[in-house]
């Protein structure tokens, strides 16, 4: 009897065969292996069966199998129970078979609840979010209340055209006047006195500690984590995002606070110049710029054809980038998730989508990584969106384009076990109204509310993660 322990991301697949040793022994090369299958994935079964197969056949309603090719037919009634499934072939006139057990959703562990009680994450947009860039500031000064940033205790929000925090008790202060300009694009980072504010297509600064706010830069904005405050010299990285379909050079910036100077720490140029004149690296834009907090790296995504989609590190607080690998649609990413041992991130792709792993140790020995080198994790549906981070947890987003399996916005918990493998807890979906509708991923306060934008509704939109019942 031979088993495989199959790992994936909702569900695991356990598949034991029941053969002859002949199979046994041709199976045991995969033994080590992950086979993953999801949703929109299939599950090679030619990799446990011998060589000299002449059929192969199932007759289980809940799968579709297509030549050697196994697929989940109706995987959203799949969530309720674990259930076996039988694989038969034949092989030398005699029939044989083995099973594939699928066990069930995480659902039932985790789920959100929406909330309207606290009043400065549920404030309406009623204008229309495509024209929104326009003459909008005074409808932003009184209604725009995003999350900016959660530390220490403290929840940074505007709301009426100014700088507000909040503690854990509920207790609010005015610190500054401020105007945000767009509901979804916006990170604030602060570093002892010095703090910077990025909000649509311009960056504020602050140097004494949140009173007052100069404009620093109006240029290209950014998707959501953008910027890097390096204390050894006092200057703010920021990348810069273009979205549309034109194609211009993309920098990492250096805004140096001594000198009130910007310089370009690093070029990207277009892929027509690479084409024509083997420029590199090229990019379309820059999806994402982010600190590691296990080593303080910063990693950088960009996107969006296979020559434009990179991954990036610099280990010297940006001085220097180094591309880890690229080349394809696996490294065109929006955002990443850490742990101890392993590097993990999303795609921005209508392809079927996985989380994609590296680990440290092989980044470390192979610091040109290949695909081989990667693990795999498949994901419901595309394209995988931001993040936000909470402790051990890391909530993901969703929209609908593909439309793989249904045509909806759904929102994941993801947690990283000890044994370095992610498990995925799809908490929420609701039904969009166009491929590209979500809940974008706004902030988390300092008790724990999640704020999203909903561009469906144009609303900020709130929610609580419950455990087993209990919040």
């Amino acid at each position: 009897m031979l088993t495989i322990i199959v790992k994936v991301i909702a569900f695991i697949i356990g598949l034991t065969c029941a053969c002859c040793s002949k199979c046994d022994n041709n199976s045991s090369r995969v033994v080590d292996n992950e086979i993953s299958m999801y949703y929109a994935d299939t599950l090679d079964i030619s990799t446990v069966l011998p060589q000299n197969v002449d059929s192969l056949w199932c007759n289980n309603k809940n799968v579709i199998l297509r030549g050697k090719q196994l697929y989940l037919k109706n995987p959203l009634s799949l969530a309720v129970n674990d259930f076996m499934i039988p694989i038969f072939f034949m092989t030398d006139k005699e029939v044989k078979k083995f099973y594939i057990k699928i066990y069930c959703w995480k659902d039932n562990v985790y789920q959100l609840q929406e909330t309207t009680e606290e009043n400065y994450l549920v404030a309406k947009l009623k204008k229309s979010y495509y024209n929104r860039f326009r003459d909008k500031i005074s409808f932003y000064k009184k209604f725009n209340t995003p999350i900016l940033l959660t530390k220490n205790g403290q929840t940074y929000y505007v709301q009426n055209g100014f700088l507000m925090s909040k503690d854990t008790q509920g207790n609010c202060k005015k610190i500054s006047q401020f105007i945000i300009e767009d509901p979804m694009y916006n990170q604030m980072i602060i570093a002892n006195s010095f703090a910077a504010i990025r909000t649509g297509y311009k960056i504020f600064f602050s140097k004494d500690s949140l009173k007052s706010w100069n404009q620093i830069y109006a240029g290209p904005r950014q998707i959501k984590e953008s910027m890097y405050w390096n204390e050894n010299d006092s200057s703010l990285l920021f990348s810069q995002y273009t979205p549309g379909t034109v194609r211009n050079r993309h920098y990492i910036l250096r805004y140096k606070f001594k000198t009130n100077s910007i310089d370009t720490i690093y070029t990207f140029y277009t892929l027509e110049e690479h084409e024509k004149y083997g420029k590199k690296p090229c990019a379309r834009h820059i999806h994402t710029l982010t600190i590691d907090p296990y080593t303080g790296w910063l990693f950088m995504g960009t996107g969006d054809t296979d020559e434009e989609s990179s991954i990036y590190v610099s280990k010297d607080r940006g001085q220097n980038f180094h591309r880890i690998g690229g080349g394809a649609q696996v490294w065109r990413t929006l955002s990443f998730v850490f742990s101890p041992e392993f590097i993990f991130w999303n795609t921005d792709s209508d392809a079927p989508q996985y989380l994609s792993r590296l680990s440290r140790k092989e980044l470390d020995s192979h610091p040109i990584a290949e695909e081989v080198h990667i693990d795999r994790f498949p994901i419901y549906n595309s394209a995988l969106w931001c993040t936000l981070n909470s402790g051990n947890m890391t909530i993901m987003t969703k929209n609908a384009e593909g439309i793989f399996i249904d045509n909806k916005k759904h929102i994941y918990v993801i947690l990283v076990d000890n044994l370095g493998f992610p498990i995925v807890f799809n908490l929420f979906a609701e039904d969009s109204q166009r491929w590209s509708s979500q809940l974008f991923p706004i902030g988390i306060d300092c008790i724990g509310n999640m704020q999203f934008f909903d561009t469906d509704k144009q609303i900020y939109r709130t929610f609580r993660l419950i455990k087993n019942g209990k919040q």
